[in-house]
């Protein structure tokens, strides 16, 4: 069975949940639509089928028994703090009014519905020397926020807010209300700890209330110039800080608003934020680093009542365009600190609104793998980012500065993230253990094998979602290649979406003709890009320089690519590029490299992806064997005794969809690939053998070659001289058994010629 139900089903069936559910259902095209639909994240534009918006645990039984019926996808939101794109085309459940909350102190328990947020949680607990879990934020559910783990104010000293939870209501993908507690339903309740909500629509959940007698804590401020001994100070107390002492580190630029108080307003700032279990005096003396500091400009530490937890972070609670990315760190030293500032400030300014740098360890560390999906987190700290999109060119700048951080830590980042800190187009894969993957994927098989419900970060178990991949010079080779490996594989979820100036040509009407759809744009006009990409998951990025043989346009068309996949927000572009050819001036393979760095400072997580000479070349650029005056068939290539690394088209094609299969890289990657690596007179044997007669191997030096004079000829001799005169680090930026780990059907030279030695020109005698 396909993981994801039908979500194009026929009206009937929504008038049907509308006549179940009456007056709670809304439609698109009712006025109510177009806000219910969005999550707090406004920069998510979900689009779900529907909106149901749900009162009692009956409405749910009566909307997924529905779903379940229909084989509709059905997913749950209370708030929208994790928005996706994920439940588009669902019945999108609004859970707010699920508001159940009791608390049981002798039992050191708490009971809420899917709608209570924490703030409200944490003030009906204020003054009962008890607190639940809590993170952040007053306005996300508590419900939500433990169903992807929890990271807590607290969690340093009782761990993650999923390991407290004792008891689970939820309605399954059947329909039916269960309760699932360690004795009903072990593995469910294993992987409802921490693995999301993908496994049923949780209506209530029951956790255990932990010891909060004095809670010490506040916001230390100080200007952006501090920023180096400040985050010192922080990473000294860290690094032997007991469990009940918590700090998250901030640099913060405010926004120039009257809402912010002078001399703050449109400032940047350092900021150590802390909560400690304990008294004011202990605290202060673990502080003592910090207060050898100048003064803070602003010092709110005191007391802290549990109602006022979420105002020391001061988080926005109104909805709001969010870009955010998260990754785990496996130390915070002087050296980091010092990586970290250069990525995040222009002068004495900060160009994102919050990076923060949590404080794990702790309890956190001693979870174990039978606790939920997170198990433990190893790394000591948390590294996240936040910035506010208010343009396509502000969004373009953030994820250039995203990238920048993601390569100035890369000695720190491990790769991993805690499962809420994913970003919208994160793989949940980046949360979770490849044993606990697995194990949650069989949960999920099990208990929905239909996939009807979908969480805003749903597990993978059969087919993917649908992901649409632009690709430009689809008529051409390269994309033509890439265009038919993803026709070839129906079940990957990919699906080309074939870029060309003219969809009137033969070659396009080809396309068309197979189901593919044909968008016109062209390289040097870039809103026609931005166009053509609008919607798409991922870009292949060509330039022809031989169509025009001018570097310059070539590396201006480079340019709007790149710009366009930013301003389109696509999620993974892989641009065709080749290496600098330095003093050799090879003007195709240089304005390539040059223009990597379009794609790089445009912030879209990009693949260079540096391919090879195409054995093609022999049929269609005349490079292949030709008569001698002897009559004997030669091989005249200017390569002495070099190898050339060589590559089928199509095997490009295939290669560039493996890579999009994959997934984004987290910061540009650079791949070479290549099927083969023949010296000339290893290529002419293989022509002898299968050409049945003898092709013997003429070397020609460089400026020979140059003087042949046709078109390129220039270019292409000073390209072999650069393949000869570097050959080592040519075949080494192309590694075979890397190419073939990608793509294991990858021809070498022999078995290419067995399919097309007949089609090179002049092969016969």
């Amino acid at each position: 069975m396909s993981e994801t139900p039908h979500t194009d089903g026929p009206p009937q069936a929504l008038r049907e949940l509308a006549a179940l559910l009456p007056g709670q259902v809304v439609l698109p095209g009712d006025p109510s639509f177009d806000e219910l639909r969005l999550g707090w994240i406004r920069s998510v534009d979900q689009r779900p089928a529907a909106v149901v918006t749900v009162t009692d645990e009956q409405d749910v039984v009566a909307a997924v028994s529905w779903a379940a019926r229909h084989r509709w996808a059905v997913a749950a939101q209370p708030v929208g703090h994790g928005a996706t794109t994920a439940v588009d085309g669902t019945v999108l459940l609004r859970t707010r009014e699920l508001s159940e909350l009791v608390i049981d102190l002798d039992a050191g328990i708490a009971r809420v519905g899917a709608g209570v947020k924490w703030g409200e949680l944490l003030t009906a607990l204020t003054g009962t020397g008890m607190t639940g879990l809590a993170g952040s934020s007053p306005d996300t559910s508590v419900v939500g926020f433990t169903l992807g783990g929890g990271l807590s104010w607290f969690g340093r000293a009782y761990g993650l807010a999923a390991h407290s939870v004792r008891a689970v209501d939820l309605v399954d993908a059947t329909g039916r209300l269960r309760r699932v507690t360690a004795a009903s339903d072990p593995e469910l309740f294993w992987a409802i700890r921490g693995g999301g909500g993908d496994f049923g629509i949780v209506t209530a959940m029951e956790f255990a209330l932990h010891p909060a007698a004095h809670v010490y804590g506040g916001r230390l401020l100080w200007p952006a110039a501090l920023a180096r001994p400040v985050l010192q100070a922080f990473g000294e107390i860290t690094r032997s800080a007991p469990d009940e002492l918590t700090l998250w580190a901030h640099l913060l630029r405010l926004p120039p608003v009257p809402e912010v108080p002078e001399p703050l307003r449109g400032g940047s700032f350092v900021t150590v934020d802390l909560s400690y279990l304990g008294s004011a005096e202990q605290a202060e003396a673990l502080l003592a680093p910090l207060r050898t500091l100048p003064s803070p400009m602003l010092d709110t530490l005191g007391t802290v009542a549990l109602a006022d937890l979420g105002g020391i972070c001061a988080e926005p609670v109104d909805p709001l365009p969010v870009s955010e990315q998260s990754g785990l760190l496996d130390g915070f030293d002087d050296a980091a600190i010092v990586a970290l500032l250069g990525a995040v400030t222009d002068g004495a300014d900060l160009v994102l609104d919050v990076v923060q740098v949590r404080h794990l360890g702790g309890a956190l560390r001693r979870g174990a793998a039978d606790d939920g999906p997170a198990g433990a987190i190893e790394e000591p700290y948390q590294l996240a980012a936040l910035a506010v999109p208010v343009s396509c060119e502000v969004a373009a700048r953030i994820r250039g500065v995203f990238a920048s951080i993601t390569r100035a830590m890369s000695g720190r980042l491990t790769g991993r993230t805690p499962f809420n800190f994913l970003g919208a187009d994160d793989d949940p894969a980046r949360a979770f253990s490849a044993a606990a993957l697995a194990r949650l994927r069989a949960v999920k098989a099990r208990v929905d094998p239909q996939a009807v419900i979908r969480s805003n970060r749903p597990l993978r178990t059969g087919a993917v979602e649908r992901r649409v991949i632009a690709v430009t010079g689809a008529t051409g080779a390269q994309g033509g290649a890439l265009v038919r490996a993803i026709l070839g594989n129906p079940d990957s979820g990919l699906v080309p979406r074939a870029i060309t100036r003219d969809p009137s040509s033969a070659a396009a009407r080809q396309l068309a003709a197979l189901g593919v759809e044909v968008v016109r744009a062209d390289l040097d006009d870039k809103p026609s890009l931005v166009a053509a990409f609008d919607g798409a998951y991922g870009a292949f990025c060509l330039t022809n320089f031989w169509e025009h043989f001018d570097a310059d346009r070539e590396k201006s068309q480079a340019a709007n690519l790149a710009a366009a996949a930013a301003e389109a927000g696509v999620r993974h572009a892989v641009w065709s590029t080749l290496e600098d050819s330095g003093r050799y001036r090879v003007p195709h393979m240089d304005s390539k490299a040059q223009a990597d760095q379009y794609f790089i400072d445009a912030g879209v997580p990009t693949t260079l992806l540096v391919s090879s000479f195409y054995w093609e070349n022999m049929i269609y650029l005349g490079l292949g064997p030709q008569r001698g005056a002897d009559g004997v068939l030669e091989l005249t290539l200017p390569l002495a005794d070099a190898a050339l690394p060589g590559i089928a088209v199509a095997d490009i094609g295939v290669s560039t969809f493996e890579i999009f299969r994959a997934g984004p890289p987290v910061a540009a990657e650079r791949l070479g690939i290549a099927g083969d690596h023949r010296t000339g007179s290893q290529l002419a044997a293989a022509l002898t053998r299968a050409l049945g007669e003898e092709v013997r191997y003429r070397p020609l030096t460089a400026a020979a070659f140059r003087a042949l004079g046709f078109p390129g000829a220039d270019d292409l001799g000073s390209m072999f001289q650069f393949i000869t005169e570097h050959n080592a680090e040519n075949l080494a930026l192309r590694p075979l058994a890397a190419s073939r780990e990608r793509h294991p059907g990858l021809q070498d030279f022999e078995t290419w010629l067995v399919k097309n030695a007949s089609a090179i020109p002049f092969a016969a005698g």
